[in-house]
């Protein structure tokens, strides 16, 4: 028997395409069969090269290995994990599926293969494989994980059937991986207004959206009155972790502690306000929220809803994402109000400068969607062939698009509208390109629905890009509109179909207006509240500094 090393995919988080949570926990598929010293033997040879780098070498070992023992689920699954790799989601789907045929029961193979159907964009197949393999593994976190991320690709799942599975899961999982917190920890010092420790979880503590946002938090509180603590749950570093961790007054690297020996750390360092980063993506650790960290926990920044963990105490949001007649209903935590929008956007510093409107030397406008995939429902999709069959001379730029199935389904779509093939740009999955590129040539974004972009839409902005956005009844539905309204840009934001398609077409039909934002909006962007660094973090800081006066007032 083979021991399984490469177990799931990576997924990544918030605005990644598919619903990320791993490793997760199943046991090593048994290969039995006449060759089976030589197929472990390759098989191993294989994940040797893939550790090393050798990415063809180890394709070819694995290839080898399923050559010579078709019925080798391993070998299948590898395979699998190659194609994913290399963003042939039609192939991994292919050998996932010949893994499966094997060893029908394994976990690790079906939710690999869900994954690979939702990066393809086939979010309700999924969602339905999804469920079933929940209610059959109901104490497997990163199946529940998934399922509660890919809730929120759907157009056809309610805001209430999103907060019900998050409360119901976190339910079951306080019971049945922690039963009764330990209590809450003890507070070192009920001063209310003593300097404030500050500890952040995060798996995204590297290149990612999320350091977008997290960068200017760290190296702009006021060290005189908070002192952070990073717990990065992370594996692997890059160049943005030490910078993060230059920030940071104090880090600890806490992945290979359990939950039980990282939360003994936490309260050993004293946190006062413990802030989960992740939610329900790769690297979370709900564990030690649930075990109660910190006298104080919240969630803010890396996910876009409610944890569901009874013992989360608060989520950070602002009041056009999360309005609070109504969206108290749809969480487990009290909400916690920013006074503009919840994110504070630091771009990268090597994004090129906004050129001129592209149309007016192309002599067409080029709508571009340059969000993730998994983002792109069939509401939206149907919605953009309207706009496309209204402007006839107009071209549609979309990102990451899968080749094979996944293209095939935009472009039967798109067709139903009078819309040609050659009118829609599926642009490939870039690992690597410059800062801005993907911008290029790009007049009008088009957000996604309904889940919307928050990195995307703020280089967007940046780049010179009015988005055109579509609001919706929960919190990741309605973050375009969130951060339009800073920019007093509101009239690109719709609540129904029809008023996304005729603000799109209008503002394709008004040149002057397009040219006139496009050369605003840098300037507008950073003269606003989404780059005011200061002023955000002060205003973070005084949420907590009111909640801990909250929890210590006699």
């Amino acid at each position: 028997m083979l021991k399984r090393v490469w177990k799931v995919l990576s997924g990544a988080a918030f605005g990644d395409p598919v619903a990320t949570v791993g490793p997760a926990v199943s046991a090593p598929i048994t290969e039995e069969s006449p060759d089976s010293e030589s197929v472990a033997a390759l098989l191993a040879a294989g994940l040797q090269s893939r550790a090393a780098g050798r990415t063809e070498e180890a394709l070819a070992r694995f290839e080898a290995a399923a050559a010579l023992d078709p019925t080798s689920a391993l070998a299948q699954f590898y395979l699998g994990n190659c194609a994913w790799e290399a963003r042939d989601f039609d192939r991994a789907i292919q050998y996932f599926e010949k893994a499966r045929e094997q060893n029908p029961r394994d976990g690790v193979v079906r939710l690999n293969l869900i994954k690979s159907r939702v990066a393809r964009g086939d979010v309700e197949p999924a969602l339905r494989e999804l469920r079933e393999l929940v209610a059959e593994n109901p104490d497997v976190y990163a199946t529940q994980a998934s399922l509660l991320f890919t809730l929120h690709y759907s157009d056809q799942v309610t805001p209430d059937e999103i907060a019900r599975t998050h409360r119901e899961w976190g339910e079951r999982f306080q019971k049945a991986v922690v039963g009764d917190p330990e209590g809450l920890p003890p507070i070192a010092e009920a001063n209310p207004h003593r300097r404030l420790r500050i500890g952040y979880v995060s798996a995204d503590f590297r290149r990612h959206s999320v350091a977008y946002f997290l960068e200017p938090i760290l190296a702009g509180h006021d060290a005189e009155r908070f002192e952070t603590f990073c717990y990065s749950t992370l594996y692997h570093p890059d160049e943005v972790t030490d910078r993060l961790r230059g920030w940071a007054h104090h880090w600890r690297d806490i992945h290979e502690l359990s939950d039980s020996h990282a939360v003994s750390a936490i309260r050993s360092d004293r946190i006062d306000v413990l802030i989960d980063l992740c939610g329900h993506t790769w690297g979370a650790r709900p564990g030690i929220f649930a075990r109660r960290g910190a006298p104080l926990q919240m969630i803010y920044l890396g996910y876009p809803d409610t944890s569901g963990i009874p013992e989360m105490d608060f989520r950070i949001v602002d009041l056009q994402t999360d309005p609070p007649t109504k969206a108290e209903a749809l969480h487990t935590e009290r909400l916690l109000y920013l006074p503009r929008a919840q994110w504070c956007f630091r771009p990268d510093a090597r994004m090129p400068r906004v050129g001129p409107l592209p149309a007016l030397e192309r002599g067409f406008i080029q709508f571009g969607s340059l969000n993730d995939f998994p983002k792109v429902s069939d509401t939206i999709l149907h919605a953009w062939g309207r706009i496309l069959a209204a402007l006839p001379s107009a071209t549609l730029r979309l990102m990451r698009v899968p080749p094979g199935e996944g293209r095939a389904r935009v472009h039967s779509t798109l067709a139903q509208y009078g819309v040609a093939p050659e009118r829609v740009i599926c642009a490939d999955w870039f690992s690597e390109i410059a800062p801005g590129q993907q911008y290029g040539g790009v007049d009008i974004a088009l957000d996604t629905y309904p889940f919307n972009g928050v990195t995307t839409t703020c280089e967007c902005l940046w780049m010179g890009l009015p988005v055109v956005a579509l609001a919706g009844g929960h919190s990741i539905a309605r973050s375009g509109l969130s951060l339009l309204h800073v920019l007093e840009l509101d009239e690109l934001v719709s609540t129904d179909i029809d008023g996304y398609v005729a603000t799109a077409i209008g503002l394709a039909r008004d040149l002057p207006r397009l040219e006139n934002l496009r050369a605003g909006l840098r300037e507008r962007m950073a003269q606003s509240e989404l780059m005011n660094e200061t002023g955000f973090v002060r205003a973070l800081e005084d949420l907590y500094r009111q909640a801990w006066q909250d929890r210590t007032r006699p």
